[in-house]
C-alpha cells in the first residue's frame, strides 16, 4: 500500500461488501530488496509487526488505519485507528503482508539468477522431541528430552511426558508437563512396575507426534511388608508362615522372622531366615514361660522393607480337636483340617485305650499331613473306648491333653434351651449342645413351640443345622408360649429338652 510519510500509516479498505473480522490476523513487514544488491532477501521477521485484537474488524465499505508508534495521549481511542506501538519505516515500494496467524515469513538465501524465495508457508505441528531419556527412582521417574528438529514455524509452547504400561498402545499410567523453557520433568511412578515413556511437543497449531521408541523405566525400592503372618508355638519353638511381599522391582533375596517378648518395641529373642522366596521357618530357643510375638521382613538388593504389623502372637499348639465314630468294631477318628496355614505338620496318629488315663492299648491308626481321619482295625467289643490323638510336627509331637471317649453309636443326650423370647408374632430360641453326642456327629436341631408346659398341640416349629445354636419361627399372637429342643444324629432324634416359657422381648 501507499505510505503516508506524515503519519506513517497503512490504510486497510474493506471492499468485500460486508464486515471483515481481523481477530487472528497480523501484519508482517516483508521489506523486499533488489536482486543485484548481494544481500539476503526477503528479510525474515520472527514476529509480526502487529497482531490485531480479537474483536478488531473493518465494517462494510470501511477502512482501518494502522499507524506506527504509540497512540498520542491527546488522541482518544478509536475502533478505526490502531497503533502498532513499534517504529517501522514506511517507504514507497515497501510491502506489508496481512495474513492469518497460521502464516509466517520464510527465511532463505537468494542469489542473482535463482528463483525467488517463497514469501510464506503454512505453520505446522512441531516434530517429535529427540533424545528422550528416563531415569527411575524409588517411586518417581525423571524424564529429559532434546529440542524437536522443527518447531513447525511457530514457537514451542510446552511439552508433556507420558508413561504407559506396555511398549506399544496401552493405557497412560502417569504423566508430567512443562512450559517451553524446560526440557525435563518428574512424574510419580509405582515401584516394581514397568513404565514406558514418550514425550510430545506443543505449539499454537497443536501437539506433535510422540517420541519413539518409548523409553523403559522401572522404579525399584525395598520390598513391602509381608502379610498373612501366622505363628504356632510349641515348647521351646515357634513355627512361622507368611504371605508373599511385593518385590518392588528387585527380586526378594531373603525373608526373616523375629520373635519378641512384647507386642511393640524391644529386641528380638530369636530369628530365623529363609533364602529366596521361602515363606516358612522355625524359631528355636524360646522360653516356655512367656508369650512370644512375631514379625517378618523381606529383603532385596536395595535393602530390607518394613516389618509385618501388628506382631502376631505365637499361639500354643497341640493336637487338633477331634471326634470319632464306631462301626463294625472299628473306630474312625476325625479332626479339623488346619489347611495351608500349618505346613509344619508331618502327620497324625491315634491310639485306642480301655481307660481315660492309663489302661490297655487296644489298637491304633495313622494318617499323613494332608488327611483329616484315620480308621483302626477291628477291636474287641466294648461299651467304651478312649482315643489318644497326637499331631506330629517338624519340632516335636503334641498330644491332645484329654483322651476322646467313644464306643458303639447311640442317640445323643437332649440339648438344653438357653434363651426363648418372642416379639409380636416372632419367636427366637437358642440352645446349648448335648453333653453326649452318642459317639456320632450331630446332624440337626428341631425346636417346637407349645401353648402350655404340657400341651401336645404344636403351635410352631423350626430346624437348624448342627453348626447353629438358634432358630426363629412365627407364632400366633398369644400371651404365653413354651419351647423345647432336640437334636439328631445317625441313630435318630434325642429326647426333648425341658420346656421353657418364652419371655416377651
Amino acid at each position: 500500500p501507499a505510505a503516508d510519510p506524515a503519519r506513517e500509516t497503512i490504510t486497510l479498505a474493506n471492499t468485500t461488501g460486508g464486515p471483515v473480522g481481523l481477530g487472528g490476523y497480523a501484519l508482517w513487514d516483508q521489506n523486499p530488496r533488489p536482486l543485484n544488491d548481494g544481500e539476503i532477501g526477503p528479510e525474515w521477521v520472527d514476529t509480526p509487526d502487529f497482531v490485531f485484537p480479537r474483536d478488531a474488524s473493518i465494517p462494510a465499505s470501511g477502512t482501518l488505519l494502522v499507524r506506527s508508534g504509540a497512540r498520542p495521549a491527546s488522541e482518544p481511542p478509536s475502533d478505526t485507528v490502531l497503533y502498532t506501538g513499534k517504529d517501522p519505516i514506511f517507504e514507497d515500494g515497501d510491502r506489508m503482508e496481512l495474513a492469518g496467524l497460521n502464516k509466517a515469513p520464510v527465511a532463505c538465501r537468494r542469489a542473482p539468477g535463482l528463483e525467488p524465495c517463497p514469501v510464506s508457508v503454512d505453520k505446522t505441528l512441531p516434530t517429535q522431541p529427540l533424545g528422550v531419556s528416563a531415569r527411575a527412582k524409588a517411586d518417581t521417574v525423571d524424564v529429559a528430552w532434546g529440542l524437536p528438529l522443527s518447531s513447525g514455524g511457530t514457537p514451542i509452547t510446552g511439552y508433556t511426558a507420558t508413561a504407559f504400561d506396555v511398549p506399544l498402545g496401552g493405557a497412560p499410567v502417569s504423566s508430567c508437563s512443562t512450559d517451553a523453557s524446560a526440557r525435563a520433568c518428574t512424574m510419580p511412578a509405582q515401584p516394581g512396575k514397568a513404565h514406558y515413556i514418550e514425550v510430545v511437543a506443543r505449539n499454537a497449531v497443536g501437539t506433535s507426534a510422540p517420541s519413539a521408541p518409548r523409553q523403559l523405566a522401572t522404579p525399584r525400592t525395598v520390598p513391602s511388608a509381608p502379610g498373612s503372618v501366622q505363628a504356632a508355638s510349641f515348647p521351646g519353638a515357634a513355627h512361622v508362615t507368611w504371605g508373599e511381599s511385593a518385590a518392588n522391582g528387585a527380586a526378594i533375596t531373603a525373608y526373616t522372622a523375629a520373635a519378641y517378648t512384647a507386642e511393640t518395641g524391644g529386641d528380638p529373642v530369636a530369628t530365623c531366615t529363609t533364602a529366596g522366596d521361602g515363606r516358612a521357618c522355625t524359631l528355636t530357643g524360646l522360653s516356655e514361660s512367656v508369650d512370644h510375638f512375631v514379625e517378618v521382613t523381606a529383603t532385596n538388593r536395595l535393602g530390607t522393607g518394613a516389618p509385618s504389623s501388628p506382631r502376631m502372637k505365637a499361639d500354643a499348639q497341640g493336637a487338633p480337636a477331634a471326634v470319632s465314630t464306631y462301626s463294625k468294631r472299628r473306630v474312625t477318628v476325625r479332626w479339623d483340617d488346619p489347611g495351608a496355614a500349618a505346613p509344619w505338620i508331618t502327620g497324625y496318629s491315634a491310639r485306642i485305650y480301655t481307660k481315660a488315663k492309663g489302661g490297655k492299648k487296644l489298637g491304633a491308626c495313622t494318617a499323613g499331613p494332608d488327611k483329616t481321619k484315620c480308621r483302626t482295625g477291628k477291636l474287641k467289643k466294648r461299651k467304651k473306648y478312649y482315643i489318644k490323638l497326637t499331631t506330629n510336627t517338624s519340632v516335636g509331637r503334641f498330644t491332645l491333653a484329654k483322651r476322646i471317649k467313644t464306643g458303639p453309636p447311640r442317640k445323643a443326650s437332649a440339648p438344653r434351651v438357653a434363651t426363648a423370647t418372642r416379639t409380636d408374632r416372632a419367636a427366637l430360641v437358642s440352645w446349648t449342645p448335648p453333653s453326649f453326642t452318642g459317639y456320632l456327629p450331630l446332624k440337626r436341631y428341631n425346636v417346637r413351640i407349645y401353648k402350655t408346659a404340657k400341651s401336645k398341640k404344636i403351635q410352631a416349629k423350626c430346624y437348624a443345622a448342627a453348626s447353629r445354636d438358634a432358630c426363629t419361627t412365627t407364632v400366633p399372637k398369644e400371651r404365653k408360649y413354651y419351647a423345647a429342643v432336640r437334636v439328631k444324629n445317625a441313630k435318630g432324634w434325642s429326647k426333648w429338652s425341658k420346656r421353657v416359657r418364652l419371655a416377651v422381648g
